[in-house]
C-alpha cells in the first residue's frame, strides 16, 4: 500500500439495517423527520452525520468482517459529498499513471541483457487486456486498451529479476506479468520468449557464419560453400519459426510481490 491508502466513495442504496447497527442514527433521523418533510429542497438526513463516526468506528474495530484489519479508515475522513465530486473521481481517474514495483520469477534462464532487450527500451507499449479470470465472475468481460509507458528490470539470478513499471490507471499488472493464459497480449512472457527467440537465431547465425569460415579455410569446393551459404539464412530463418511458438509456450512467468510504488494524477481526490 503506497502512504495512507487511496480515497474512495461508497454510495448506500437503500439500506436495510442500519438502525439495528446505530440506534443512534434511526433515533437522530426520527427527531428530525418533520423539520426535514417542511423543507422545499432534499437535504441529507442529520442522522447521516452522526452515522459516519460510528461507521469508521466500527471499521477500525477490526472485529466482524474485518477482523483481520484488512481496511482502516482515519479518524474524520468519512464526509458527505456532492454527487459532482463522485464525476469529478471517474474523470480524473482515466488520467491516473501507476508506477508499480513487482518481483518476478522465469522459468528459462535469463541474462541481464535480455531483460534490457526485451523489456528495458520499450516505451509507451500497448496492451490488450480481457477480464482476468480470477475477477471474471465479478467484473463484466470486456478488452480493455491499456498502456505500458516504461518498464526497468533489475536482473537478480538467472531466474528472478525486479520489475518496476509505469502503467495507464486500471492495468492488471499480474496478468500483464504472466499473460493470463493468452488474455493478456502482449505480456511479459510473450516479449521475454521473442526476446530468447532473437537471441537464439543470432546465436545460430553467428555458428553459421563460423562454420562457413571454417570451410573456406580448409579449401571446400567453392560452389558448395557458396549453395550452403544461401541456404544458411533460410534455415534459420525457418529454425527461428518454428521454434517460436514452443518457445512461447514453455515459457512461463509469475510474480511473487507487487506493491504500488508511486501514483501521478490529476485527479481530485487523489
Amino acid at each position: 500500500m503506497l502512504g495512507r491508502g487511496r480515497p474512495f466513495i461508497l454510495e448506500v442504496q437503500d439500506p436495510k439495517h442500519l438502525d439495528a447497527l446505530f440506534p443512534a442514527a434511526a433515533e437522530a433521523a426520527d427527531s428530525a423527520e418533520s423539520l426535514l418533510s417542511s423543507l422545499p429542497l432534499p437535504l441529507p438526513s442529520p442522522s447521516l452525520f452522526n452515522f459516519l463516526p460510528k461507521l469508521e468506528e466500527s471499521i477500525n474495530l477490526r472485529s466482524g468482517f474485518n477482523s483481520r484489519g484488512d481496511v482502516e479508515v482515519d479518524g474524520g475522513s468519512l464526509r458527505h459529498v456532492a454527487r459532482s465530486v463522485y464525476d469529478e473521481v471517474l474523470a480524473g481517474a482515466e488520467e491516473k499513471t501507476k508506477t508499480y514495483a513487482c518481483l518476478v520469477w522465469c522459468s528459462e534462464p535469463l541474462a541481464p541483457e535480455d531483460l534490457a532487450r526485451s523489456l528495458g527500451s520499450l516505451v509507451d507499449l500497448s496492451v490488450s487486456q480481457e477480464t482476468p479470470l480470477r475477477v471474471l465472475h465479478r467484473r463484466t468481460p470486456l478488452v480493455r486498451p491499456k498502456t505500458i509507458h516504461a518498464m526497468r528490470p533489475l536482473w537478480i539470478s538467472p531466474h528472478w529479476f525486479s520489475l518496476e513499471l509505469t502503467a495507464s490507471a486500471g492495468t492488471y499488472v499480474k496478468e500483464f506479468v504472466h499473460g493470463d493464459l493468452g488474455r493478456t497480449s502482449p505480456s511479459v512472457a510473450d516479449l521475454l520468449a521473442a526476446g530468447l527467440e532473437k537471441r537464439s537465431a543470432a546465436a545460430a547465425a553467428a555458428a553459421a557464419a563460423a562454420t562457413g569460415a571454417g570451410a573456406d579455410a580448409a579449401g571446400a569446393d567453392a560452389a558448395g560453400v557458396d549453395a550452403a551459404g544461401a541456404d544458411a539464412p533460410a534455415t534459420i530463418a525457418a529454425a527461428a519459426e518454428a521454434g517460436a511458438a514452443p518457445l512461447k509456450r514453455l515459457l512461463k512467468t509469475d510474480i511473487l510481490q507487487l506493491d504500488v510504488a508511486n501514483v501521478h494524477t490529476t485527479g481530485v481526490l487523489a
